[in-house]
């Protein structure tokens, strides 16, 4: 039994790497093509302490007496992208994240515009690329390699 759970942790280990992959294959489409749309319009869920700290910048207490960030009911917090200039706390006039590489860059963030859920991959159709067919041959190739559905 713990030979299974070793192979199934790898397993999962190559689909996240995969998935990375392709998520940094579509990084000069993002800036030269789109231009960061995604960090632009609608809202960011923010899931720990880490992530809001990062991207209230410190005036969370303010950022909520404005709205620009929202507690729900469910105590989840989100920026609301249209409070802020249309734009992320983080993004650069030039596309790029200020906050790439950091280890409390929201986890929406790093995994848009795909995430794992059990079996399932869901390609955001908020995305250009994925609506564009940008990486259909590949994803499709790749859900298939390891038996995903794709969403």
């Amino acid at each position: 039994m713990v030979i299974k759970s070793l192979n199934k942790d790898d397993n999962n280990k190559k689909i996240i790497a995969g998935l990375d992959e392709l998520r940094s294959s579509l990084s000069s489409y993002c800036v030269d093509v789109c231009k960061s749309q995604c960090c632009k319009k609608g809202k960011l869920l923010l899931l720990n302490s880490g992530e809001v700290n990062l991207i209230s910048e410190g005036k969370k207490d303010e950022l909520l007496l404005s709205k620009t960030l929202v507690k729900s009911e469910s105590d989840n917090i989100h920026f609301d992208f249209s409070k802020n200039k249309n734009s992320c706390t983080k993004l650069c006039l030039d596309g790029l994240c200020l906050v790439y590489g950091n280890k409390n860059r929201p986890k929406v963030c790093s995994d848009y515009p795909l995430f794992k859920v059990k079996e399932f991959v869901m390609a955001a159709d908020s995305c250009r690329a994925v609506r564009e067919g940008v990486l259909d041959i590949k994803l499709n190739e790749f859900c298939k390699k390891y038996n995903l559905k794709l969403i």
